[in-house]
């Protein structure tokens, strides 16, 4: 693969991974809003955290990875 095929991978990525992360991001807020105007609404609670955890995947996935690594290297 050459140069300008990497870029063009590496463009649609980044593409593709802000489409999803401002999905779910307002995914976010539109769950949050609905549970604090019921209060009662477990799925509400539910969804909201997983809407959290997905949108937040990265940070996750490299915490999880840096503690198997860490652990490989113990």
């Amino acid at each position: 693969m050459n140069k300008k095929e990497e870029r063009q991978m590496i463009i649609v990525w980044a593409i593709i991974t802000i489409i999803i992360d401002v999905s779910f991001l307002l995914g976010l807020i539109y769950y949050y809003n609905r549970w604090k105007a019921h209060k009662d609404g477990f799925v509400s609670v539910g969804v909201l955290l997983i809407c959290l955890l997905i949108f937040n995947k990265r940070v996750v996935k490299d915490y999880i990875l840096k503690m198997i690594k860490d652990k490989k290297n113990n």
